[in-house]
């Protein structure tokens, strides 16, 4: 036979919280057993949470390293050391916590530009990866941890606002045009997908703008276990799965 193939390359950007990264190096490992090679990208404070992890995938045999970016902490306007979700003080730094995180497109196109990777997957969070992916020609896969159900039950939420004309905590709201009788109270809403202030919102609209351009959307579930609403998130609202 002719020269080895060459091994397929993927980047795993995850949101540094600890319900993000570590379902996405799961998912790592995964690609890197059936013969990927994978960078995880992370900050210097985050690697020591899952560095044990990658020592023994690599041991095993696994293709599976590491690439560092440091974290603009007290540029950013967040308090010295405070490179993860769970670290912050207050949910009030969240959302500067996730807009520091663009300050790593620059070292980010950097790194495309010197691997070539095959492949991006990055975090739901991260929707501005979308840019060095395009500009370079990468695919990229948008990360989801949580179920398609609750994926299908925002869209769906924000599509239709059943919730819109219901003043009562103690009225029922029933998801319209949803597989299933769903049925819950005005109280049991996410805060966080009707009532949103504007710069949340302009968030949410950018990772679902850069969610539907994307390769694909990558789920921390599989097929048999919700058909329905793989089929709903797919078909009605329209992510490729």
């Amino acid at each position: 036979m002719g020269s080895e193939a060459k091994k397929l390359h993927v980047f795993f950007f995850p949101l540094m919280a600890h319900g993000h990264t570590i379902p996405m190096i799961d998912i790592a490992r995964l690609f890197a057993a059936r013969g990927t090679k994978c960078t995880i990208i992370t900050t210097p404070l985050n690697v020591t949470d899952f560095k044990d992890t990658i020592d023994r995938a690599k041991e095993s045999g696994l293709d599976i390293g590491v690439e560092i970016f440091p974290f603009p902490c007290v540029e950013s306007g967040l308090p010295e050391g405070c490179e993860n979700v769970n670290s912050l003080p207050s949910l009030d730094f969240t959302l500067p916590f996730v807009k520091a995180l663009q300050g790593f497109q620059e070292p980010l196109e950097r790194l495309i530009e010197k691997q070539r990777p095959d492949c991006i997957v990055s975090d739901m969070l991260l929707f501005w990866t979308a840019d060095p992916a395009k500009k370079f020609g990468v695919p990229r896969l948008v990360f989801h941890g949580t179920s398609t159900f609750s994926l299908c039950v925002i869209g769906n939420i924000l599509r239709y606002a059943p919730g819109a004309n219901i003043t009562s905590d103690s009225e029922v709201i029933v998801l319209p045009n949803f597989p299933g009788e769903i049925e819950f109270k005005r109280s049991q809403l996410p805060k966080h997908v009707e009532d949103s202030p504007n710069d949340i919102k302009e968030l949410r609209k950018k990772m679902s703008e850069t969610e539907l351009t994307s390769f694909g959307v990558l789920i921390n579930n599989f097929y048999e276990l919700e058909p329905a609403y793989a089929e709903y998130y797919r078909k009605d609202l329209g992510r490729k799965t």
